[in-house]
Parts: structure tokens; sequence; C-alpha cells
């Protein structure tokens, strides 16, 4: 199998390759629009060591076909996400100016063509990219298909940006099993459950704040729905639980950029799977936790960062996530939250994600984000941003976290908010809410009288 719009084209020219609402577009077509597109504009080198292009991340059949092109030509894409500001375009192709022509990637002796710089985790503000090579998406996609058993006839919704590995990733593997991308009419829930029912989709990826969003239609899934990918950010239990009980074929899955996207994948039985069961790697790809660290080795690992930074790959090819984690009895993967995040309290230490993961249990708590506030005494002191949809009653909350935590890991600040910022990924932005939320906190209510909470 070849990732080649033109190759797909000889190969099934009337096999669907794109939904675009009412339009189906087969490979035929869709080649002829990617040679048009050639005849329109100069031809660029077809040796992948130009200077990458930079591509605006709609979800768009316009999109796709710069996407195509670059592709056949071996050419490097910079992926630009559409909610980034000017400003944010612009330093990302300063970055690329001053360091793509000295980089081993833009090398002609480097053996591995880039095709996608991508910003980590949808960040937008950290000056950092990753390059991802041919092979690391080819890779990938086999994986991913064999995995999935992803055949022509499934049709993927293109519901994530391809800025974001997650979304660009659908394109590859699409391409690549020669399956047909959905593009979405919208980015809003009801625009999302439009698309599945009216385009049959058989698979989708979505990040944890689509499905919420999804599951407060109380709208049931398609039947041609066989999988939805889930990964990104954790999920609440009651949100699981809600679209088990919808129907929704939701399925875990463990990934991260600088892995070109899927790393492991949950089970599909939705009553066997527990909480925080991310599930086993992908064929080809070895995991290990050292020091409560995951680590990834594999063909799909990133050929490395621009501008370079300190070798991210061990001698043994070895990543190192800073991601927290452990496997349980049966080899599953457990995902604990970041190492970077973790709050030094009286010298405890508390990982956010498990504090969030109780006060999301919480009745009217519908986002949580907890972080430590430098304290003189303790250190940090825990602190939490809340959205809620009511009055919360404190002693009842304060009930919860004493019986699920231990004290030291109990808020000791609080500041509710109206929304929580998220990064382009969809995940919480815990620096920026720390940021905009610390300078609000209060302390925390009805806290009993000679309890010692740090």
């Amino acid at each position: 199998m070849k990732l080649s719009l033109r190759s797909a084209a000889e190969e099934c020219p009337q096999k669907l390759a794109v939904i675009d609402g009412e339009r189906h577009v087969d490979f035929s077509e869709l080649s002829a629009r990617m040679e048009h597109r050639f005849e329109r504009n100069a031809r660029p080198p077809a040796n992948g060591r130009e200077d990458p292009t930079p591509i605006e991340g709609h979800s768009t059949l316009e999109t796709l076909e710069v996407l195509y092109a670059r592709i056949e030509t071996r050419g490097t894409v910079l992926m630009l996400h559409p909610r980034a500001s000017a400003s944010e375009h612009a330093a990302l192709l300063a970055l690329v100016r001053a360091h793509w022509s000295a980089s081993r990637f833009a090398a002609a002796s480097f053996p591995e063509t880039c095709l996608a710089l991508l910003t980590t985790s949808g960040s937008l503000r950290q000056a950092k990219l990753v390059a991802l090579s041919y092979r690391a998406f080819m890779e990938s996609a086999a994986a991913v298909t064999r995995a999935l058993s992803v055949r022509a006839s499934d049709r993927w919704l293109l519901s994530l940006s391809p800025a974001h590995i997650g979304g660009l990733s659908i394109v590859t593997r699409c391409l690549w099993a020669r399956a047909a991308v959905v593009l979405p009419t919208g980015s809003g829930a009801d625009d999302l459950l439009a698309s599945l029912h009216e385009a049959r989709v058989t698979l989708a990826s979505l990040v944890p704040t689509q499905l919420e969003r999804l599951l407060q239609t109380a709208a049931r899934p398609p039947e041609s729905l066989r999988a939805v990918l889930l990964g990104g950010a954790p999920a609440r239990p009651t949100v699981l639980a809600r679209a088990r009980e919808l129907g929704w074929p939701v399925r875990a899955t463990y990934g991260l950029t600088e892995a070109c996207s899927m790393v492991t994948l949950g089970p599909s039985d939705a009553e066997s799977r527990e909480e925080g069961d991310a599930g086993r790697p992908l064929p080809g790809i070895e995991l290990r936790i050292v020091d409560g660290t995951i680590r990834v080795r594999g063909p799909t690992l990133m050929s490395g960062y621009l501008p370079p930074y300190p070798e991210s790959l061990g001698e043994d090819g070895w990543f190192s996530t800073r991601d927290l984690g452990s496997f349980d009895e049966d080899g599953r993967l457990r995902v604990h939250g970041r190492a970077d995040d973790a709050i030094l309290t009286g010298g405890e230490k508390v990982q956010p994600i498990e504090v969030e993961a109780v006060l999301l249990e919480a009745p009217g708590v519908v986002q949580a984000c907890v972080f430590g506030v430098e304290d003189p005494e303790w250190g940090e002191r825990v602190a939490a941003a809340l959205v809620t949809t009511t009055e919360l009653d404190w002693e009842e909350l304060d009930g919860l976290l004493e019986r699920r935590l231990a004290r030291f890991k109990h808020p000791r600040l609080v500041a509710i908010a109206d929304s929580l910022a998220q990064t382009a990924s969809g995940k919480i932005d815990r620096g920026r809410i720390t940021r905009d939320q610390a300078p609000r906190l209060e302390p925390w209510p009805r806290a009993p009288a000679g309890r010692s909470r740090r």
C-alpha cells in the first residue's frame, strides 16, 4: 500500500474518497482536482527538501487537496491551527525560517523525508514543532488499520482539525486504507451528530469535550458507527457511563504528537472497560514504565524537534513522554497524568488529574482544573478552578473528598469560573488557567475547624 492519491486513483478510481455534505468525491475525481492544482501552481520539487508549505488546518476539501498534493511530491507541510491568531502564525513561520534550512530534516543526507511539522499537543504558545516523517505516518496508519480492521468501506469523520495530529492522522489513515474522509458540516454538537447520521460514519475520533457535548443531546449513535476513538485528555467516569448507556461504542486511546498520534487502543467491550484503562499497545509499538513515567519505542516516533532540543530519544530508541502511568495485571496501560503537573505540598506529591476526577463526581461540577500555588509554609498549596451549573453543597463536597482522597490532596483554595481555557486540541490549558484563576482564588468554603489541610 502506498501513501499516494495517484496510486489510490489507479487502484480504485470509483471508490469514495471524500464526503463533503451532499457531495461525494471518488478517488478519480479527487486525483484530477489535485492535478488541476498542480497546473494552476508551480509544481514544487519532488525531493521533499524545499521549505515547508504552511497550511491552515481547516476541515475542507481544498485543504485536503493541498495536503494530498504535498504528500504526492514528498513535500513537507507546516500545519497552522485555524483558531490561532495572525501573530501566532507569524511566530511559527519565523521559527521555521530561522531553523529549517539548517535542520537535519531538510538535509539531502537525511534518510527520512519530513511529511509534517506540528505544534506539540496543539499548544500555540510553545515555540516547539514536532517533525514527523513519511515513514512514521505510514507505520502509524498500518498499525491502526491492523488494530481496528480499517477497510476501504469505512467512513471516518474528520472531527479534529488537520492542524492537530489526531486530525492529520485521519487523513493519512484513510488514504492508506483507501477509506473515505467525512467532512463535518460544522464544529458544534448538532453539526457533528448530523454528519455522523447523514454520512453513515463508521469511525470517529473525539476528544472528551466533543463526546460530552454529543451526549448532552441525549442522542444515540447511528447504527453504522462501529468505534469512537476517545483521546487527547482523560474522560470523566460519568461521561463514559452515559456513553455506554446511550450505546456509543467508545474505545479509549493514548497517544501523543511525538508518536504520530495513537500508541494504545482500549477494548471494544464497553462493559469490560475500567476507569483509566487506555488499552494495549498497537502492533509494532513498545511501551514500558521507568520511574513511573511512560516510555514509547517504535517506528511511528518523531524524527525530532524544531528548533533542536536536547536529544529526546535514548540510544536504545525509547522516548520519555513525561506522562505518568502503570500497567494493570492484564498488561493494559493506565495513565495517571503529567509528571510536570505534580504539586509538591508539605513533602507530599499530588497529581492534579486524580483530584480533578473526584471533584467531577460532585453534583453541579462540570469542569475542574487543579494546580499548585506557591506557599511559604507548605511549598505549594492545592488549588482548584471549577465550572458549576448549580450552587455547590460544600459540606457534601468536603465529605466526598474526605472519603476518596488523603487530606493533603484536598484543595485548599478555589475559584468558580464561567469557563476554563483549553488548548487547540481540547485539553484543559493548565498553565493559562493557573495564570487566569490564581488572582481569583479564595479559601475553600466550610473547611472544618482544626483540620490541617495543605
